[in-house]
């Protein structure tokens, strides 16, 4: 499999592409620091996303409040979250 990544860690923005399977990278082309190998690598096997969305407070329908999770959280894992949060 081959992936495109646009590395977000510095102003450069290099696009890094990477190729490799779900558990082992092949080869990395494109990077401009050791910052982006890390980045596109864990991009690569297990991305992650802050998950930032609102909740309704409680007996109010139209208020809503902000809310972001404290550290990342797997791509994967994303819809599951919001299941949670959509019933709380």
């Amino acid at each position: 499999m081959q992936k495109e990544i646009i590395c977000t860690v510095c102003p450069r923005g290099c696009h890094i592409t990477v190729t490799g399977n779900e558990k082992e990278l092949q080869s990395l082309e494109g990077y401009g620091c050791k910052r982006g190998v890390d980045y596109a690598t864990a991009e690569f096997i297990s991305p992650v996303r802050i998950l930032t969305t609102t909740v309704k407070i409680d007996g109010n329908d139209s208020d809503l409040l902000p809310v972001r999770s404290n550290k990342p959280i797997s791509k994967a894992k994303i819809l599951d979250c919001m299941e949670i949060i959509k019933n709380t």
